[in-house]
């Protein structure tokens, strides 16, 4: 780099100083790249790679079965669980009988401090994190919030309790105790379906960039997490139990 006239009258040199604006500029990009990967991050699915049917199948209980089962015990602990949580919320809920709306749009689940012990919020991702072999845990993170999320933004279009002539999510209002506890048990019921996408509860939004970020095809269940080769072409793919690539199986 040619001097400078300057440079007789400054203790550094043009040229250094150009370059350390230079050097500034790359950590500032480099910045902005770590926090866009970050998000992106996110959305990549932490696929879990078998090698044989009976692996899949192992695989295929795991997440169908033992994560569900997980989940209901995280959910329903007597300490940490949803109805623990909830119930803090309980005159609210079943005294005003108006106030449903704002526990399922407040993001409490996120927040909520049980002591020195995890939050059912906290227990499921860790379980999922588990299964998915510690890949990527804002991924696991990000699903179950999403599906919280949905899950209770699904509830506050319900009409308000006060709204309800006779019924709550078709029980009557005959014994308060029993509608207490059925609320409870549907909104745990919900809550699964959520996590799992077994009826496209999921936001399509979230699904599409899901499937954006990944080499696979990802419809946003839990069954696609299982990945193999496909052992007749060797084609990464996450297409069903028989360890074929949907070309394949055609």
């Amino acid at each position: 780099m040619e001097p400078h006239l300057i440079d007789y009258y400054n203790e550094t040199p043009h040229g250094i100083n150009v370059v350390d604006k230079m050097n500034e500029e790359l950590d500032e990009l480099q910045k902005k790249y770590l926090d866009l990967e970050k998000k992106v991050n996110k959305f990549k699915t932490p696929f879990i790679h078998v090698e044989t049917k009976e692996e899949y199948k192992e695989y295929e209980n795991i997440i169908r079965n033992q994560f569900e089962d997980k989940i209901k015990e995280f959910l329903y602990d007597e300490e940490t669980g949803i109805l623990a949580v909830m119930n803090e919320y309980d005159e609210k809920m079943f005294g005003g009988l108006e106030s449903i709306h704002e526990i399922f749009t407040n993001y409490w689940w996120v927040n909520y401090q049980c002591g020195n012990k995890e939050s059912c919020f906290e227990k499921i991702i860790n379980e999922l994190d588990l299964i998915t072999k510690h890949k990527n845990k804002e991924w696991c993170e990000s699903r179950i919030n999403i599906a919280f999320e949905s899950c209770f933004k699904s509830k506050s279009c319900q009409p308000k309790l006060g709204e309800y002539p006779t019924n709550l999510y078709g029980h009557r209002f005959d014994d308060s105790e029993r509608i207490h506890d059925l609320i409870y048990e549907e909104i745990i019921e919900d809550l699964i379906h959520h996590i799992f996408n077994d009826e496209d509860h999921l936001p399509l939004l979230y699904t599409d960039t899901c499937k954006a970020h990944s080499r696979l095809v990802v419809l946003g269940g839990m069954d696609d997490l299982i990945s193999y080769n496909c052992k007749k072409c060797g084609k990464l793919d996450n297409y069903n139990g028989e360890l074929l690539c949907v070309d394949c199986e055609c």
